[in-house]
């Protein structure tokens, strides 16, 4: 079997039991919010996290009983069949139906697909890692989030599709949105064989193949083929676009300027983007920032937002976030900050990301205000659990209180970047991370050079 945490397979942490909660597209009802933080507070001393995948993990001294289990699967945050849950692994953008950039709204074919899943249990045997991504082209944009299957809402010859990407690599397919779900379905059938075949040649396999060692194997125009030989009598579910013709999305979005008060396509409501320290709250925090909106989307940037605020609330709503020692600024040093659980909760770990993340934040926001978001990285090992693409500024934990450190370089092949250091104590990283702002925000040639485009120019 595949080692990743879920609900009903928890697994073992340096600092207690990992269980993760499939929250269905990220969606979170009140309800929901409490049973969640009365969980927490029963059973953990931890906090609650939010994951990259806007998802819940929670840290326990011993899994849960089969009585919150159930409570779990009454609430909508659990498969009805245990051996499914690890398939509940959908992105959609969290502004999916309440953004007014969107082309569609992606929310019924997700749901769609959660009800197909649990109607086929034969798909048990995939692998937990398998994730599908579906942007509605929302200016809070998820299309670049690591997923197996990616459908982005775009606009062709007027007409609104989804192009179709395959482990994060474009296909020249555009598909018909009332046709998504069976293509979805087929291109899954088509990996499910791949895995069953996979099994009936090595009995002795522990884990389940990837969607991307299928690819690797056939590769993309084989796979490719045999989803259009297996459509073929259908009403044109799908279409090849011809580069060089227009095709257009509309995200504009940066990935953390999802921070802050943001009009929806409901035009007397707002959704407001709330800095989440590090993806962890309290119990208490997670109670009360739901109170205030009745519900909250998970974002996979680890952040939440808080949805359906009405216009005439707003400067409200801003005072009672403060109140919980919480932030709506992209320009807080959190805003943007992205660390792994650290030696504190992973053995391969090889600092404390976390106590040294939240050290970087504090003395930044002490002694520089920062114009835009920088996105900071902190990981302990080479794996970067907590943050898959390039950072503006790259902290790798190299030994107990030393890091080295890159920055965002040219060459894309490039893991993390440029390496500026390669023995930097713990300790110094703040004033070090200060300079490096510093120096961006001084020395840039004009007010909207990214800090990854000054560093690229920069010597």
């Amino acid at each position: 079997m595949n080692f990743c945490p879920s609900l009903f397979k928890p697994t073992t942490a340096v600092d207690g039991i990992l269980t993760r909660i499939r929250v269905p597209l990220g969606i979170i009802s009140l309800e929901q919010i409490e049973a969640i933080a009365q969980i927490s507070e029963q059973f953990s001393n931890s906090s609650i996290q939010i994951t990259n995948r806007a998802n819940i993990q929670i840290r326990t001294s011993e899994p849960f009983p089969n009585s919150v289990l159930k409570d779990l699967q009454k609430l909508g945050l659990a498969a009805h069949n245990p051996d499914l849950d690890h398939l509940r692994n959908i992105m959609i953008s969290p502004t999916a139906g309440i953004d007014p950039q969107a082309l569609l709204d992606t929310r019924p074919l997700a749901i769609a697909w959660l009800k197909y899943i649990d109607n086929h249990p034969e798909l048990a045997i995939l692998s937990p890692k398998f994730s599908i991504g579906i942007d509605g082209g929302e200016g809070v944009s998820i299309g670049n989030r690591p997923n197996d299957i990616i459908l982005k809402a775009v606009k062709y010859r007027k007409e609104i599709y989804f192009s179709l990407h395959i482990v994060n690599t474009p296909t020249d397919l555009l598909i018909n949105p009332d046709q998504a779900l069976n293509v979805l379905s087929v291109l899954t059938e088509i990996y499910r064989n791949f895995t069953i075949q996979k099994s009936f040649q090595n009995s002795d396999q522990i884990r389940s193949p990837r969607l991307r060692e299928l690819i690797k194997e056939w590769g993309m125009e084989v796979y490719l083929k045999t989803l259009e030989d297996i459509l073929d009598p259908h009403p044109q579910p799908l279409c090849h676009w011809k580069k060089g013709k227009e095709i257009s999305n509309t995200s504009t979005l940066g990935e953390f300027q999802h921070l802050g008060v943001y009009s929806q396509v409901q035009s007397e409501y707002s959704y407001m983007g709330v800095v989440i320290p590090l993806g962890r709250l309290s119990s208490s925090q997670f109670r009360s920032i739901g109170n205030i909106s009745k519900s909250l989307r998970l974002t996979p940037f680890q952040n939440a937002i808080a949805p359906n605020i009405p216009n005439q609330e707003i400067e409200s709503v801003k005072t009672q976030i403060s109140e919980l020692g919480l932030s709506i600024s992209d320009n807080y040093p959190f805003a943007a900050m992205v660390a792994c659980s650290g030696i504190t909760g992973c053995k391969s770990s090889a600092t404390d990301t976390q106590s040294d993340a939240r050290a970087i934040a504090e003395h930044l926001q002490t002694s520089i205000i920062l114009d835009r978001p920088i996105n900071i990285h902190l990981t302990g090992c080479e794996k970067s659990c907590a943050q898959h693409h390039p950072s503006d500024i790259t902290l790798l934990g190299v030994d107990t209180d030393m890091y080295k450190v890159f920055v965002s370089d040219r060459c894309e092949e490039v893991k993390f970047g440029k390496e500026l250091q390669n023995q930097y104590p713990a300790s110094e990283l703040p004033n070090l991370v200060k300079e490096l702002i510093q120096t961006y925000q001084t020395q840039r040639e004009t007010p909207d050079q990214t800090f990854k485009e000054f560093m690229r120019n920069y010597d």
